[in-house]
């Protein structure tokens, strides 16, 4: 029983005390210089500090006061903006024929109205047709848009109290009057009972600048439009940070890789080859480590291109959100690369944490340990951020803390402690075996 009980004891994990982190125990630092003496701060992470962090999860991070005693903290969400609605009301023209009759021109699609344009073809001015017209049911309306300086995402429709119940409406858009394309399509509702009264007179739209609409009327109901008002808004400006890396050419043709340091958590990509008139074509693809498959993330289309003295660029590539470390972007046509290389520009939304002043001033920032455990995070309820609001810090120089020697993966040696307690149980229970056997056999 003696042996017995010694050998539950040996195989009992350790239980070490893990004690606090302290500055040095991490690669990299920085001092954080806080404008007011707010208690609660805002800072937003340059790339030094995302590339130098070795956690997937972004835990080997600390802020630390002047004692060094680390101090609550927690990653902020990125929050979109809203921007404000701008309501005005658009000019309609009811139209009975939606199509041009055989025989007409291109350039009277519409013929209830009479569209003066320029010699290059730019609408000027929409009237409706003069003189008598027939009694012919309203099959739809055109919209004048034309004015309009900021995206439309919504139209209200207004009708007469009589209107039918429900009906069935196409939203149409085009820059020309001659090409349309094909919106969004609504039910639209006007219903009583009692005293009950449901309305619906509103059509959602993606964010959209065509110059004219026109809504074509689905249903055998067809209200009499009085008005249609637009709603208007701007999207608030995105906030980005960027950092341009140099593309190595890999063996296969057309195959260029960057690699990133750590958890920067890239959204978007640019290629630059450093001259214009170019094109490339191809797709985009990530793997966390080496040891990982190629995980495509997506289509590539990019173009530098001069006509006519303009320079005309393509909008950088969306990618989903990933923590990736090794990136490739392979090319359908290798000679397009060209021999001078490539590089490829990397943007992110801004990371930021915020952190409670808590203890004596000045206050540090430590990261890069891949031995150390992430701490709880904080993080204002939503209804709290205006009565807690928080002022924006700005980090100062980077400077070595315990230096490059905290990057390095840290020694298991409660793993190696485990394999030689079960090694010498293994053995004991050898010996055990042994010495029972030789007893058996001596009787």
């Amino acid at each position: 029983m003696k042996t017995v009980g010694l050998l539950m004891i040996l195989l009992l994990p350790p239980v070490v005390a893990a004690e606090p982190p302290r500055p040095d125990d991490f690669a990299w630092g920085a001092g954080i210089e806080m404008p007011s003496a707010s208690g609660l701060q805002l800072l937003t992470l340059p790339f030094d500090v995302l590339a130098g962090m070795t956690r997937d999860d972004r835990g080997d991070l600390r802020v630390f006061n002047a004692t060094g005693q680390a101090v609550p903290h927690g990653f902020v969400p990125a929050q979109l903006q809203d921007a404000p609605r701008i309501r005005r009301t658009l000019p309609i023209f009811p139209l009975t024929t939606l199509d041009a009759p055989a025989g007409a021109s291109t350039r009277e699609p519409l013929p209830d109205l009479e569209i003066e344009r320029d010699r290059q073809g730019q609408v000027l001015r929409i009237t409706q047709r003069p003189g008598p017209r027939p009694e012919r049911t309203t099959l739809g309306y055109l919209i004048d848009n034309s004015r309009a300086e900021l995206p439309l995402v919504e139209l209200e429709l207004e009708w007469s109290a009589d209107a039918a119940p429900f009906a069935r409406i196409e939203v149409e858009g085009s820059d020309d009057l001659e090409h349309w394309r094909s919106l969004a399509q609504a039910s639209l509702a006007d219903m009583r009972f009692g005293h009950e009264h449901l309305q619906q007179r509103t059509i959602t739209l993606q964010p959209i600048r065509l110059r004219y609409l026109r809504l074509r009327w689905l249903s055998d109901a067809r209200p009499m439009l009085d008005a249609v008002h637009g709603q208007f808004r701007d999207a608030p400006p995105e906030r980005w940070d960027e950092r341009v890396m140099p593309l190595e050419g890999g063996k296969d043709a057309g195959a260029w890789r960057f690699n990133l340091p750590g958890p920067v958590g890239i959204e978007r990509l640019a290629l630059e080859a450093g001259h214009d008139n170019v094109l490339y074509q191809g797709r985009v693809l990530s793997r966390r480590d080496r040891h990982a498959d190629w995980i495509m993330r997506a289509p590539l289309l990019q173009y530098r291109i001069s006509m006519d003295g303009e320079l005309l660029g393509s909008d950088p590539v969306r990618l989903p959100p990933s923590r990736d470390r090794e990136w490739l972007v392979r090319l359908d046509q290798p000679e397009t690369a060209g021999q001078e290389g490539l590089s490829v520009r990397i943007g992110w939304r801004p990371r930021q944490i915020m952190f409670i002043a808590s203890g004596p001033a000045p206050f540090m920032l430590a990261w890069g340990n891949p031995a150390i455990e992430p701490a709880p995070g904080i993080s204002a309820p939503p209804e709290a951020r205006d009565r807690l609001p928080a002022e924006e810090a700005r980090i100062g120089e980077t400077r070595p803390l315990g230096g490059e020697a905290r990057l390095k993966p840290p020694f298991r040696w409660q793993t190696l402690l485990l394999w030689g307690v079960l090694l010498a149980g293994v053995g004991l229970m050898g010996w055990m075996a042994m010495r029972l056997a030789r007893q058996m056999g001596g009787r």
